[in-house]
């Protein structure tokens, strides 16, 4: 099955490829974008496990918010800013809903190569480093009520690569995906836990550039 955000991406190229749009922006020195995007990654979370903390990985979808600034003809800084969640419901006959939920937020710095390919495509591609935090909670999951577990923090180095393709004098249709590798860990106040971790996330949506 193919991720949500890729086959967004899919769709939104897709639709873009029939339209005939002369651009009415380039990719000039100075040139800024704000890109808003439906995004999905892979959150590092720990759960409660005796008097230990386990570590385990879980999808999580979400929005981003990305800023770029056009430095030179073919090169583009970037800071990002994303936010995701799930929220799992769990039905048994004779027993009341249970509830699975992730909360988390991250940001991303970074450095991107930009070729323009034909009138109205643009590929880029680059890497970045993020921050990131999520929590995990269990809600009559665990035995004992509703539990919120540690705080996980992840410091990752990443690459990514994605296109944009103009559909408007200042609109692009915007779709990347990427690869992250870092170290993550939590702690409470008995226990704590490390590990290197890596994924694979992407996002699609909207650009606009002024």
């Amino acid at each position: 099955m193919r991720p949500p955000a890729l086959a967004l991406a899919l769709l939104l190229f897709g639709f873009a490829a029939l339209l005939h749009v002369e651009p009415a922006w380039a990719l000039e020195p100075g040139t800024s974008l704000l890109s808003l995007e439906v995004a999905q990654g892979t959150a590092d979370l720990v759960s409660p496990d005796g008097p230990s903390l386990s570590a385990y990985d879980h999808p999580e979808l979400g929005v981003q918010l990305g800023y770029w600034r056009l430095v030179n003809d073919a090169l583009a800084v970037n800071l990002g800013v994303g936010f995701g969640a799930i929220r799992e419901r769990n039905q048994a006959d004779g027993h009341e809903d249970r509830y699975y939920q992730q909360r988390s937020w991250n940001v991303r710095l970074g450095a991107d190569r930009t070729l323009e390919l034909g009138h109205n495509t643009v590929f880029f591609f680059g890497p970045g480093v993020e921050y990131w935090s999520g929590y995990a909670r269990f809600i009559d999951l665990l035995g004992s009520g509703t539990v919120t577990a540690p705080t996980v923090t992840r410091l990752s180095v990443s690459g990514r690569f994605g296109g944009m393709m103009v559909v408007s004098d200042s609109f692009s249709i915007i779709g990347h995906m990427g690869y992250r590798f870092g170290y993550a860990g939590a702690s409470n106040a008995t226990a704590k836990t490390q590990w290197y971790t890596g994924g694979v996330e992407a996002g699609a949506g909207l650009a606009y550039a002024f």
